[in-house]
């Protein structure tokens, strides 16, 4: 009896290094998720990248902002930005599927900012929410620091 509970632990043991090494060296991290910041040249309008993000590499930075920009409140009426250039581009992309999930224009303020979905049809209008400056400022300092 205590030869057969000795064989069932090993076997298990066994069974259970063989998961774990086959989990560490085989399966790859594949990027599901990326947020890139592309700044705004005000005066030619051209966009160059200030920063990335990963879900494999800053798995918390890409939580925080999906759900900043999922979960941002409407604005009632049409901003007061004018013909401004957004302060930023933001992309949310899936490289696995090589698709672009959304891209917001961002403008910031001083009651913190307000952001606009732009849809795929692009005559259709786009859709503002605002930010509150807690947001903005992570936002910021996301754009900026890239950490």
């Amino acid at each position: 009896m205590t030869k057969k509970i000795v064989m069932t632990v090993v076997t298990g043991l066994v069974v259970f290094s063989l998961g774990l090494a086959a989990g560490i060296y085989l399966v790859e991290d594949e990027v599901t998720a990326e947020w890139s910041f592309a700044e705004v040249n005000a005066e030619t309008s051209e966009t160059s990248i200030a920063a990335t993000f990963t879900n494999r590499d800053q798995l918390n930075e890409v939580t925080n902002l999906t759900s900043i920009f999922m979960q941002g409140e409407p604005v009632d009426a049409q901003p007061e930005i004018g013909d401004a250039q957004p302060d930023y581009v933001v992309s949310w992309n899936d490289p696995s599927r090589k698709v672009r999930v959304f891209t917001f224009y961002v403008w910031f303020s001083e009651e913190g900012g307000v952001y606009a979905i732009r849809p795929y049809d692009e005559t259709d209008e786009p859709r503002y929410k605002g930010l509150n400056q807690m947001d903005a400022d992570f936002i910021k300092k996301m754009a900026i620091e890239g950490a």
